[in-house]
């Protein structure tokens, strides 16, 4: 499969602003080719999975693990991205219906992983009214060196 160039991509994104600004809201419809309805939230998500295409960003959804419901809940939209803030590199999570308490709605960062002095660790924000992160998870006794060899 080819990638699209910025130029294509830049041409989608365009039509599909366009299509969002004929039917602001999230709730309307518009119909498009052969009478099919597409919600704007439909054109929302598709431009954001455009976005993503030729960007340091993976965007998927996360189906329900849970038994007590036999994992019939909506999927969550998540977006895992790749964020250079030279020296560091990080892993970051952010997905829809959640954030921080410094960012907007859907846009903050819920998971970081990053090297802690040559160890990953996870900062996790499992509250979006605290600042400082909620957890933080080592993963000094996950390296491989740190397995117990049996005699």
């Amino acid at each position: 499969m080819k990638d699209f160039s910025q130029h294509e991509l830049d041409i989608i994104k365009s039509a599909l602003e366009s299509m969002i600004m004929k039917a602001p809201g999230t709730a309307e419809c518009q119909t498009i080719d052969n009478n099919k309805v597409v919600l704007t939230s439909e054109i929302h998500d598709v431009y954001e999975k455009i976005e993503c295409l030729n960007s340091k960003k993976l965007q998927t959804q996360l189906q329900d693990v849970s038994c007590s419901n036999n994992g019939h809940s909506n999927p969550i939209l998540a977006t895992v991205e790749i964020e250079h803030n030279d020296p560091d590199c990080m892993l970051v999570l952010k997905a829809k219906g959640y954030s921080d308490t410094s960012s907007e709605d859907d846009s903050g960062t819920v998971m970081l992983v990053e090297n802690n002095d040559g160890i990953m660790q996870i900062r996790v924000w499992a509250d979006i009214n605290k600042e400082v992160p909620t957890h933080v998870i080592s993963f000094s006794e996950a390296r491989n060196e740190a397995r117990n060899e049996e005699d």
